[in-house]
Order: C-alpha cells, then sequence, then structure tokens
C-alpha cells in the first residue's frame, strides 16, 4: 500500500477518513467539481476541457476514464511507447 506510515493500519485509515479535516477536504473537492471550475482542474491535469461532458463528480470521473481509456496499447507484455512513468502509473492503479 502507497500509505504514510502513520496510516498502515485499516483502523488508523479509517479514523484518517472519518476525520472532520478529510471530510470537509472531500466536501471542497465536490463543490469544485460541480462547477465550471471542474474545467480548470482538468486543465491543470492535461486534460482537455472538451473529455468531460458535463460539470460534476460524474463528468469529472468520465473525462478521467475517457483520458486513461485512449492511452495507445502496447500489447501483452510489450514495453514499446511505454516510459518507467507509465510503468509506476499502471503499478499505483493496480496495487
Amino acid at each position: 500500500m502507497h500509505m504514510p506510515d502513520e496510516l498502515q493500519t485499516r483502523d488508523e485509515l479509517v479514523a484518517f477518513i472519518s476525520s472532520p479535516q478529510f471530510r470537509q477536504t472531500i466536501d471542497s473537492l465536490a463543490t469544485v467539481l460541480s462547477t465550471e471550475q471542474m474545467y480548470t482542474v482538468l486543465v491543470s491535469m492535461g486534460i482537455p476541457m472538451e473529455a468531460a461532458p458535463f460539470p460534476g463528480v460524474e463528468g469529472f470521473l468520465q473525462a478521467l476514464i475517457s483520458v486513461l481509456s485512449k492511452k495507445p496499447s502496447t500489447g501483452e507484455g510489450s514495453t514499446v511507447g511505454k516510459s518507467a512513468a507509465d510503468d509506476d502509473l499502471d503499478a499505483d492503479l493496480y496495487d
């Protein structure tokens, strides 16, 4: 798991995600994603605004899925066109 040392156990993680600070951060993110500001967040991530069909958390997630699904396929076991950063991202996504 890629978590800080203080969040390695289930109880520590549950306590963290139950904290008022975490909830406030999630609420703030949900508020931003439910407005036109979502497009600013997408652009800052290098994702074109057109990838999101509409504002909101669902639109944001659809944009992420759309961009990630267009990632060029290199075939099973092939490393052609893949960088070390791609491998790290893939490992993070599937851990």
